[in-house]
């Protein structure tokens, strides 16, 4: 006797899902490796933050030897930004960057509500010699408002894209606008 082929058509439907999804899975795992550089994020709040005598600025360092990763550059490299508070306008002056590789410095709002990140103003590139940041922005600043200073991973375009450069949690810095 002959084996029968099953004909089934919504056997076929489902193989062929089971299939897509597999495919999209491992895409998706590329992607995301992609993105980050291969390399796992820091996601620990374990920040340490300075008051400075002139007005509220915050040096944020990555925990250089964290269990849940490198936040970015090497196990030995410490990482950080100072930012104080400054004039309203369409510049942004960090006082101080320290970093183990080239990033991009975003400047961010904070929404006064729940105090999370809002829209990104401006970014600037920062190369591991830099010692200050200049962030001219696409519009200012204003008077008597908070706003974050922000380290992205740079990920080779040429032009800043928060939706490929990364994040970098555990440096950053927040200062006021007079």
């Amino acid at each position: 006797m002959e084996p029968t082929i099953n004909d089934n058509p919504s056997a076929r439907v489902i193989a062929a899902l089971i299939i897509g999804l597999i495919v999209g899975f491992l895409a998706g795992a590329f992607w995301q490796a992609r993105r980050t550089g291969g390399t796992l994020r820091d996601t620990s709040a374990q920040a340490a933050q300075t008051e400075s005598k002139s007005g509220t600025s915050a040096v944020v360092n990555s925990p250089a030897t964290s269990t849940t990763g490198v936040a970015f550059g090497t196990a030995t490299s410490k990482n950080a930004l100072i930012v104080e508070d400054q004039a309203a306008g369409g510049i942004v002056t960090v006082k101080s960057v320290t970093v183990a590789e080239t990033v991009w410095v975003a400047v961010r709002e904070m929404n006064s509500l729940d105090g999370k990140l809002g829209n990104i103003l401006g970014a600037g590139k920062v190369g591991q010699e830099a010692k200050e940041a200049t962030i001219e922005l696409l519009r200012p600043t204003v008077a008597n408002k908070e706003y974050a200073v922000v380290v992205y991973r740079d990920v080779g375009a040429p032009a800043f894209n928060y939706r490929e450069d990364v994040l970098l949690q555990g440096i950053g810095a927040n200062f006021r606008t007079k």
